[in-house]
């Protein structure tokens, strides 16, 4: 596992964390500088957590540019994510999350057969928008999941129903997180309020 979720001297300005999870419900609360996102009731009938740690790969493993997309299922509500994680030269890498809300029945809703169904009924509001260094973005993604694994993989699977626990995925974003950058510019790496404030001069 990385030093840096070892370590109690690293400083975040992102901070990720599940609550009230139960019979395949869970809450979500995410906070990157300044803005602050709540979801309460994501649903089991996507598979939520395999998303979230896939969402960490992509933002520690990706290089020139890295788009991941999933949602969060309200039953009928729909929390859709974009993390858009890149490298520019000077701005090192940042990621650009987006989390857009759909109120009612949307394309992640299934009919009586178990099928997806495509068509959308309601319009989307942008809830959520924010720029972060990616590396970051990773390890509180990675630290959100250490709190689950304390409470034991078997009770979290009970608890959630639908999905195991995301046990490869999160390996991957261990290897990520344990494997330096391809490109790195340290002095760039300080913080996402660093990556913010240089991209907003933009």
């Amino acid at each position: 596992m990385s030093d840096q979720l070892r370590s109690p001297t690293v400083s975040l300005g992102i901070h990720l964390e599940f609550s009230n999870m139960d019979h395949g419900w869970s809450d979500l609360n995410l906070r990157i500088g300044d803005e602050r996102l709540r979801i309460e009731s994501f649903s089991d009938i996507e598979n939520s957590f395999h998303d979230i740690a896939l969402a960490g790969v992509s933002a520690a493993s990706g290089g020139g540019q890295a788009l991941c997309q999933f949602s969060l299922n309200g039953e009928p509500t729909e929390w859709r994510w974009t993390i858009n994680s890149l490298f520019r030269k000077g701005l090192g890498y940042y990621s650009h999350v987006v989390v857009e809300e759909f109120p009612g029945d949307s394309f992640f809703s299934i009919d009586g057969e178990g099928r997806y169904q495509t068509t959308r009924t309601a319009e989307s509001e942008v809830i959520f928008n924010a720029f972060c260094s990616s590396e970051e973005l990773a390890v509180a993604i990675r630290r959100a999941f250490l709190s689950l694994e304390k409470d034991g993989i078997i009770e979290f699977e009970k608890k959630w129903g639908l999905n195991p626990f995301p046990t490869r995925t999160l390996a991957a974003l261990d290897a990520a997180l344990d494997t330096p950058r391809r490109w790195f510019e340290p002095e760039l790496h300080s913080g996402p309020y660093d990556v913010i404030s240089e991209k907003r001069e933009q």
